[in-house]
């Protein structure tokens, strides 16, 4: 049997092929890879401006290891405390030969809020809840509940030193600021008959009663103003208790006074209010009326003439120690008269507009009124009309205007704090000056130095339209 030949160079051939595979693959070895991190995070993720977190680490296979955010080189494993002011994004970064590996972290900084104080009290007779210094975070709402004892009812609450009524709880919303609170309470009383007594002396007994207004000359109790005004005599007295009142009062040729418990106390001026709604003349005198009205809040009225107070034909009224506030009309924000022979004193006329670029007297509106009218010692303010911001004298009036505060004011047009039309003058007693209302522009235009104190008024802060040290103050055309 002839033997098979084996083929020892094919078996050579392949023997050497894998000798030179193993070389190669013993000389090259692994191929080397990118750093591995492990992990990065910051504990808590989440803090308050001026807090701290703490980030940590673990990188493996790395010869440097960086964060960013001013941190610099750090250790293969660690943890670090930060102070961010701001959100900010915190960036590792491990590096070797074979290249570079990232984690990112975020840590999210929140606003410290600002903290405001509440402060709730009460008098006798009940509670209100929460009580005392209340401390809250900007923003937040917080509610009150008053509650009266047996045999005692809510008489008045005050927010910021003004009234809200008699309500059962107060809610402060979006609070942006300190507030105080105040409850006060009166007993239940049962009515008594009519008895001839001093009045004055008891009228508070009958407010508890229900009766927020009432004729101390009769002893008669009403629910609005306006009846008591048509059922009073000639010579009585209205006493109106501190809360709101939404009327729009008219006074028609009476001669009464309507007052609120205390004129001469600011605070009782401030919670005692006549709020006209926004529709008409809060309060009017009509054919001929001599009344007086004082110590009121008049606010939130919208007519032609007289937003606030509105003094009709031949009237002769007494207004004092009223605030009126927050009204509007074409002519005479605050108070519009007309061939009255009004006395204005004592009050404070702020935030009254005349509505438009020709509109006259933000603050006051005189129109055909003679020397009998009478403008003393009031506080003029923060008023805006097209002529006249605090005062516009008009069509032959010549009023007696004499101690008032006139400032911050403001014109469209001219007189920021005092407007007089031509052929109108403001001292009666004293000529109208020659230059003053006629000439150049220039002489139409008083300098504010020559009225810092003209009559005991004073000036300042008044603007207008035309050159600020030509008439701003007082602008006789």
């Amino acid at each position: 049997m002839k033997k098979k030949r084996i083929n020892y160079f094919k078996y050579f051939s392949l023997f050497f092929a894998i000798a030179v595979l193993v070389f190669i693959a013993g000389c090259t070895g692994t191929p080397p890879t990118a750093p591995i991190i492990n992990s990065f995070s910051a504990s808590p993720s989440t803090i308050t401006a001026g807090e701290s977190s703490t980030l940590s680490w673990s990188v493996t296979d790395a010869t440097s290891v960086t964060i960013d955010n001013a941190i610099g080189s750090v250790a293969l494993t660690g943890a670090t405390a930060v102070n961010p002011t701001t959100t900010t994004i915190y960036t590792l970064t491990a590096t070797n030969s074979a290249g570079s590996s990232t984690a990112t972290v975020t840590i999210t900084v929140i606003s410290a809020s600002l903290e405001y104080t509440i402060t709730s009290t009460s008098g006798a007779g009940g509670q209100i809840e929460p009580a005392g210094a209340i401390a809250v975070s900007e923003g937040e709402s917080l509610t009150f509940t008053i509650t009266p004892v047996k045999d005692y009812q809510i008489f008045n609450v005050l927010v910021d030193d003004v009234s809200v009524g008699a309500v059962t709880s107060y809610t402060f919303t979006s609070i942006q600021q300190d507030h105080t609170i105040h409850a006060e309470f009166g007993p239940i009383f049962t009515w008594l008959p009519y008895v001839p007594v001093n009045w004055e002396d008891i009228w508070g007994i009958l407010i508890l009663l229900g009766k927020r207004v009432y004729n101390n000359d009769t002893g008669i109790g009403y629910d609005t103003i306006q009846e008591a005004i048509d059922a009073a005599q000639s010579g009585h007295t209205i006493i109106v208790s501190s809360d709101t009142y939404y009327e729009n009062i008219k006074f028609d040729n009476k001669n009464i006074t309507v007052r609120s418990s205390d004129p001469l106390n600011p605070a009782i001026v401030a919670a005692t209010i006549i709020d006209g709604g926004g529709s008409d003349s809060v309060v009017e005198f009509l054919n001929g009326d001599t009344s007086t009205l004082a110590g009121f809040t008049i606010r939130n009225g919208d007519a032609k003439n007289g937003g606030g107070i509105r003094i009709g034909n031949y009237c002769a009224p007494t207004i004092t120690n009223n605030a009126i506030t927050n009204n509007t009309a074409e002519f005479g924000g605050g108070i519009g008269t007309s061939r009255s022979a009004a006395t204005i004193t004592g009050n404070i006329i702020i935030g009254n507009h005349a509505t438009d670029y020709w509109a006259k007297g933000g603050g006051i509106y005189v129109f055909k009124c003679l020397s009998t009218l009478t403008i003393n010692g009031n506080i003029i303010k923060d008023n805006t009309a097209g002529a006249g911001g605090g005062i516009c004298v008009d069509n032959y009036s010549t009023p007696t205007v004499t101690n008032n505060t006139v400032t911050d004011n403001t014109a469209g047009q001219y007189g920021g704090g005092i407007y007089v039309e031509s052929a109108c003058n403001l001292l009666p007693s004293t000529d109208r000056p020659t230059g003053w209302g006629t000439g150049t522009e220039a002489e139409k235009n008083i300098p504010p130095q020559y009225w810092s104190t003209v009559a005991g008024n004073a000036f300042s802060g008044n603007s207008h339209s035309g050159d600020p040290n030509d008439g701003a103050h007082v602008y006789f055309y």
